[in-house]
């Protein structure tokens, strides 16, 4: 996480007035320790990301009313360690067990990879889709087009708005709070775009 980015990202909710709530779209933190993929960043280990994990969390309690999430790829990796014997979110508010009672009521933990936020404009899909393409923005457009709503999609790490095919729908990506200099598999050579 790029702690730097999170503070700046609250910093300008509060300066602009957008603190009624907040939606992550999944992947709240790397879960690095339980990758089967790739060996473990310096410093890796469940008890220094679950207190990083409830740091946060409380960051963001202090500043917004509520937050919603849904599941990312990186979150499943608790949940299949667990062998998905208990549901995606009851493992995830595992996570924030150390908060105060008044804190974890205020978290509201989706079992889907996706949620519907309701605005004058007309729906949002919110989404972490398993399908990534190197070109900014094709999920959410092609999302767009099977959702007839507004699309915001994690996951593909690109930051990016713009519409759907039609013009009618307003689609993004919104990247993540990620450092790529400390993620082991974003230092490989790839075809994605940084």
């Amino acid at each position: 996480t790029d702690y730097e980015l999170v503070n700046r990202f609250i910093d300008h909710a509060v300066d602009i007035g957008a603190t009624n709530w907040l939606a992550v779209g999944g992947d709240w933190f790397n879960q690095d320790f339980w990758s089967q993929y790739d060996y473990k960043q310096p410093g890796a280990d469940v008890p220094r990301e679950l207190r990083a994990s409830s740091a946060t969390m409380a960051r963001l309690l202090d500043v917004f009313p509520e937050v919603y999430l849904t599941f990312g790829n990186h979150d499943t990796r608790l949940h299949k360690v667990l062998k998905y014997a208990v549901e995606f979110s009851k493992t995830m508010s595992w996570l924030f067990s150390d908060l105060p009672d008044d804190y974890r009521k205020r978290i509201k933990i989706s079992n889907l990879d996706h949620l519907i936020i309701e605005s004058a404009q007309g729906p949002y899909y919110l989404a972490h889709p398993a399908a990534y393409n190197t070109k900014p923005l094709t999920t959410a457009i092609d999302l767009a087009a099977k959702e007839l709503k507004h699309v915001i999609t994690a996951h593909s790490h690109h930051t990016a708005i713009g519409h759907d095919r039609s013009g009618q729908f307003v689609v993004a990506e919104i990247g993540g709070f990620f450092a790529p200099w400390k993620t082991q598999y974003l230092k490989r050579t790839t075809k994605y775009p940084k």
